[in-house]
């Protein structure tokens, strides 16, 4: 009957969200206990006996620290949570300091880091080192990157100092 089928979903889903913690975590056969998967780095985190997304396992990932994915987001489809790029976490984030990917670019659906103004090629360690300090945009920022526009950008960096590679040519500074 439609009652007892009730019932069952009723026990079902109390058995899965209360049967984990009942352990708090300290049995033998906890599933995250000795998880590689869930771990600070990807963002998981052992909540209810599963590793999950979380919002504090977003913030702490290394996901967060490379790349801007610090926002905890639910998806729209079956696949469940994920860990999102943030404007602020692109800004923040390694490559920013490195790749000039401090923006946050891409189409609505699937944001991600890259360059959005020419300062943020100017001020990377790809510009300092490769001479990358020009930015070319993409329509929708995805694809905006640090390129060598002219020979100025190839004239200060170490590529040039110490590799004599000094002129800007298809992108990049060559000899």
């Amino acid at each position: 009957s439609s009652t007892e089928l009730i019932m069952w979903k009723y026990l079902l889903c109390f058995y899965l969200l209360a049967a984990p913690a009942w352990g708090q975590g300290k049995t033998e056969h906890d599933p995250c206990k000795n998880s590689k998967e869930c771990d600070q780095e990807s963002g998981l985190a052992c909540q209810l006996g599963t590793c999950q997304f979380t919002k504090k396992g977003c913030r702490k990932s290394l996901g967060c620290k490379k790349s801007g994915q610090c926002k905890f987001a639910l998806l729209t489809s079956d696949s469940g949570a994920h860990c999102a790029v943030t404007k602020k976490g692109c800004a923040r984030s390694l490559n920013c300091k490195e790749k000039g990917a401090c923006g946050l670019g891409g189409a609505i659906w699937n944001p991600s880091c890259a360059p959005t103004r020419a300062k943020h090629c100017k001020k990377s360690v790809v510009c300092k080192t490769k001479g990358l300090c020009s930015m070319r945009r993409d329509e929708d920022a995805e694809s905006n990157v640090c390129f060598a526009k002219k020979n100025a950008d190839c004239a200060k960096a170490k590529v040039c100092t110490e590799g004599g590679r000094c002129t800007a040519k298809k992108g990049q500074c060559v000899k």
